[in-house]
């Protein structure tokens, strides 16, 4: 069996008993991570969520951004 170092904080899916709530650790860990993640990923974590953001946006609308495509194509069209 792995010792486990009680200075990591463990991550688990049951409380096992105890409170339920995120404790101090676990965010901390979690707030280090995320940090990396956008450091490391530099300007393509940016576009990622501002992909996800624009598609989360337009997919609730399909019918409403197809028209104003169309809209837009035919004064295209119209201008030439």
């Amino acid at each position: 069996m792995n010792p486990v170092n009680p200075k990591i904080a463990q991550w688990s899916t049951a409380s096992f008993g105890m409170t339920t709530e995120t404790s101090p650790a676990e965010l901390e860990n979690l707030k280090t991570h995320i940090s990396h993640c956008r450091t490391s990923n530099g300007s393509r974590f940016n576009w990622s969520f501002s992909a996800h953001d624009i598609h989360r946006f337009l997919s609730g609308r399909v019918i409403s951004t197809l028209l104003v495509l169309l809209v837009a194509l035919a004064a295209i069209v119209q201008i030439f």
